[in-house]
């Protein structure tokens, strides 16, 4: 008998077919991969330069850290670098004469306490390089600053960045940190402003440095590096950067809403969305403009998001979407999203990948967000990516050959009946992303858990993913305006799910014998309603 949409039989070769593709990867899952790891430094006869000196990028020397009392949770960065990283064994740290810790990678920094356990007024760091000789020669630097707590009307709508920036950071090298708890969302934004002057040929060479960690999870670092090079003489420049776990936290609902769909594999686990805008003035800061990207070529700035979670086979890149800076006359500053744009993909420019982190020079600056890509032309650059990147698991083919024709026996099916019926003005049951509602948001939890950690980590789920993304969009649509319909999915889908979650639980279970089971028990079915 068929139901009004599709036979039973084809809905249960659909199930099957699903439970397939999510369960095929696990066979060949290779536990414990890796891209790369950090390297140590390099000894003294490798390196081509020697240690010769060491400077405090954050907070520098002179300069007043202003932050709001809603920066309270937010850690203290502080960053150092030497003028050879190659001979830089490790930089000890000490805080009002207190040793806090020692980085013996680059980029060499930590991050102290937090802001609300920091007493207002002047502090001192003392950042101390030392080499790769037996005898370590030593080179320390001491910076000098103060914290400063932000009166209430400096950031009158409280959307983390201050009305006017040069009022409020008056100094060179002057730095504004702040968190925010926008309602709608109730997540955590990150903004950080620093303000530098172009001059040249002093003796401070440091990069201009914003970095900010997420309070619960100080792992979780965006570190931006602009080099001085970038601002000419006279020229004045607002580096400001936003930084946020998902988009409306970060614009805004009303703002986020105008971006265009992401790309279809999701952020790198873990990823972050950061905002990166320089305002430049020649006049003392009466007018403001954005900086030409054009002018990022020659002087590119750095962008690294630390404690993502890299796949082997994610071939992260980064993406960005258009925003502006504005400023109104009552609010101040403000971040907008360009309408009727798409997000791009960024050249990989030094791009370099390990398991925890992404480095990449920008040559344009926006809305930018590490994500997944399917590989393809540029894959592979970028040092510190690991060896075998991308290669099928080792699985016997014969084996991948035989479920792969199911899997595309069931997909067929399942696409046929979708779209004939979608023809004739019917409801598929077909299994789509528009029929996840808020009722099914732990199911969803489940199925993206699932394919991050097994379906995205086969060369065969990959390419089943891109299928599916592929020819989702037009069935998705035709679901997402059949509420009877989306019911009818979410029934479908249940099945899988439950196999996914005890597959999930007993992870000894082999695969073919899961998939044996399921065939097992549909032919039996099968025999006693023939019977």
């Amino acid at each position: 008998m068929k139901s009004g949409c599709i036979t039973m039989r084809a809905c249960l070769i659909g199930i099957l077919g699903l439970s397939v593709a999510l369960l095929v990867p696990c066979m060949g899952h290779a536990q414990g991969e890796s891209l790369s790891s950090d390297g140590e430094g390099l000894s003294p006869e490798k390196a081509a330069c020697a240690l010769g000196g060491i400077q405090i990028a954050q907070p520098r020397n002179g300069t007043t850290l202003l932050a709001p009392a809603s920066a309270v949770n937010v850690p203290l960065p502080i960053y150092a670098v030497t003028d050879c990283p190659a001979d830089t064994k490790e930089v000890d740290f000490s805080f009002d004469g207190t040793p806090i810790g020692t980085d013996n990678t680059a980029p060499l920094s930590l991050f102290f306490s937090s802001l609300g356990n920091l007493t207002t007024g002047q502090h001192t760091i003392l950042a101390t390089a030392s080499n790769f000789k037996v005898i370590a020669d030593v080179y320390s630097v001491t910076s000098r600053f103060v914290i400063a707590q932000a009166a209430a009307n400096v950031d009158s709508d409280n959307n983390g960045l201050p009305d006017n920036p040069v009022g409020a950071l008056p100094g060179n090298g002057f730095q504004w940190i702040d968190e925010v708890l926008p309602p709608d969302t109730g997540e955590s934004r990150l903004v950080g402003l620093t303000r530098w002057t172009g001059s040249g040929g002093t003796a401070d060479t440091a990069p201009v440095v914003v970095a900010l960690a997420a309070p619960a999870s100080p792992d979780r670092v965006v570190t931006i590096t602009m080099p001085q090079t970038l601002l000419v003489p006279g020229e004045m420049g607002i580096l400001i950067v936003i930084v946020a776990d998902d988009a409306e936290t970060l614009l805004g609902t009303t703002e986020a809403d105008k971006l265009a769909t992401q790309p279809v594999r999701g952020l790198v686990l873990e990823g972050r969305y950061v905002n990166v805008n320089l305002i430049i003035s020649s006049d003392g800061g009466v007018t403001f403009a954005e900086i030409a990207n054009s002018r990022l070529v020659a002087n590119p700035i750095h962008i690294r998001i630390e404690g993502v979670t890299v796949l082997s086979t994610d071939f992260p890149a980064y993406f960005s979407y258009p925003t502006d800076v504005t400023s109104a006359p009552t609010t101040g500053l403000q971040i907008v999203a360009e309408t009727d744009q798409i997000w791009t993909q960024l050249p990989k420019t030094n791009l370099s990948v390990t398991t925890h982190a992404i480095d990449m020079d920008l040559t344009s600056l926006s809305l930018i967000a590490p994500f997944r890509t399917f590989g393809g032309e540029g894959e592979g650059e970028g040092e510190g990516e690991g060896e075998g990147e991308g290669e099928p698991n080792p699985v016997d083919q014969e084996t991948i050959t035989n479920v792969f024709l199911i899997i595309l026996g069931a997909v067929t099916t399942m696409l046929a009946n979708a779209i004939g019926s979608a023809m004739e003005g019917h409801s598929p049951c077909f299994i789509a992303t528009a029929a996840f509602g808020t009722p099914m948001s732990g199911a969803i939890d489940t199925l993206r858990a699932f394919r991050d950690a097994y379906l995205l980590d086969s060369s065969l789920g990959t390419a089943f993913v891109d299928t599916y993304y592929r020819v989702s969009p037009f069935l998705a649509d035709i679901v997402a305006r059949n509420a009877f319909l989306a019911m009818c999915v979410r029934m479908v889908l249940w099945p899988v799910i439950g196999l996914v979650k005890v597959f999930m639980a007993l992870p000894q279970v082999s695969t073919l014998t899961f998939l044996a089971a399921i065939t097992v028990g549909s032919v039996i079915r099968r025999k006693k309603r023939n019977a």
